[in-house]
């Protein structure tokens, strides 16, 4: 893994936003309305499910890697319904491997993989939300954020947004556009 300042790297120019508190800014108080974000991106999401899950659907499925009450997924029955929804968002975050992804460390320093396997790494603790990396992929004009519920964020910068090639790996992967 090899790290660099962000504003050392030319990131800055198409992504001049890129701090979570920019991406995801939160309201000053408890019970503020949240926050309009700094930025001009747009937001879509990336999901196993072809639609926001509701409340009920949600706890009907509890599809997370572990329950409420921190038992791990490998142990109750939902595990094999678990892994399947897994392997597509990993399969979804391979084909973003062949566009050069970086990853945002501390808000601060833009990683660069040493190889696939370190990235793939990086790309389970966010499907797991075991931690909330944004990856970085000028090549497609996009930021790729940890979600929740099997569904990860995309921020895009519309004027460099490869709408087409993202949809395309998107679909073949198994997965559905949310916005």
């Amino acid at each position: 893994m090899k790290k660099k300042l962000f504003c050392k790297t030319g990131l800055e120019k198409i992504f001049p936003l890129y701090k979570m508190e920019d991406l995801y800014p939160s309201p000053e108080n408890i019970g503020d309305p949240i926050p309009k974000p700094k930025h001009n991106y747009k937001h879509l999401s990336v999901s196993v499910f072809d639609h926001w899950l509701t409340e009920s659907e949600f706890e009907e499925k509890m599809i997370t890697f572990c329950s409420f009450n921190c038992v791990p997924k490998r142990l109750t029955k939902l595990w094999t319904v678990y892994q399947r929804y897994e392997e597509l968002l990993l399969k979804f975050y391979r084909e973003v491997y062949k566009y050069y992804p970086k990853m945002l460390f501390k808000d601060k320093y833009i990683i660069k993989f040493n190889g696939k396997k370190e990235y793939m790494r990086y790309c389970q603790y966010n499907i797991r939300e075991k931690s909330a990396y944004s990856f970085f992929v000028p090549n497609l004009g996009v930021i790729i954020t940890g979600g929740w519920n099997l569904t990860q964020h995309i921020l895009y910068a519309e004027e460099i947004y490869k709408k087409e090639k993202f949809t395309k790996m998107v679909t073949d992967a198994g997965l559905f556009i949310l916005e």
